[in-house]
């Protein structure tokens, strides 16, 4: 099923427009942007951010990424081998996602989407082994500019339906005995409980993981 995007396209103006030539894409007077995987590479696979949070994870082990935005931090796990079901809710995001995903030739067999809230999918429709959760924050401070405003145009914070999302995925991690994952910034106060592990995989973020 393909999301609706016709509303967000008919509201076009010349600050920020979504638009569609062989593919949807985003311009604004500043710039243009569509989701493109291939443009990322590492000349060192250590590079990766995620490399040191799941190097020792076996690579048969199913990650939902249950809160995808554009699918770049699932991109990245599939690079490392892992099997991977991204889930977002937004239609342009998804959108955007799908047909960066059409175009992504390695790996694209691993590598699963899904349109509608995690809380309908995760249980019902899927079943993984460890989640990862990367809520929308006031400022992501990890992400090219381009990448930050489209997420942020889209997907405003809303803390309230942030804590909602992270208790129903602890509670399902919990029952289930699997491990969570989620991204936070570095030096932030925090209304989640306490991880079990905290490693840093940027400059300025880090990952909680709560492993049950």
């Amino acid at each position: 099923m393909h999301p609706d995007i016709s509303t967000y396209q008919e509201q076009n103006n010349q600050e920020w427009s979504l638009l569609f030539k062989d593919r949807h894409y985003i311009q604004t007077a500043a710039w243009q942007f569509h989701v493109d995987y291939r443009a990322l590479s590492f000349t060192n696979i250590e590079q990766n951010p995620f490399y040191k949070l799941l190097k020792n994870t076996k690579k048969n082990l199913r990650i939902c990424d249950a809160s995808a935005g554009l699918g770049r931090d699932s991109y990245f796990m599939t690079e490392l081998g892992f099997q991977v079901d991204s889930i977002e809710q937004h239609p342009v995001l998804f959108t955007l996602m799908r047909e960066g995903h059409e175009k992504c030739l390695r790996k694209h067999d691993t590598w699963q989407i899904h349109w509608g809230k995690c809380e309908s999918i995760i249980g019902e429709s899927m079943t993984p082994d460890i989640i990862y959760y990367d809520p929308m924050f006031d400022k992501k401070m990890t992400l090219s500019q381009k990448y930050a405003q489209v997420l942020q145009h889209y997907a405003e914070a809303d803390s309230e339906r942030t804590l909602k999302t992270f208790d129903f995925l602890y509670n399902y991690c919990k029952s289930n005995g699997i491990r969570l994952m989620m991204k936070q910034p570095q030096k932030t106060r925090s209304q989640f409980p306490k991880a079990h592990h905290k490693l840093g995989t940027s400059r300025n973020c880090e990952c909680w993981i709560y492993q049950f």
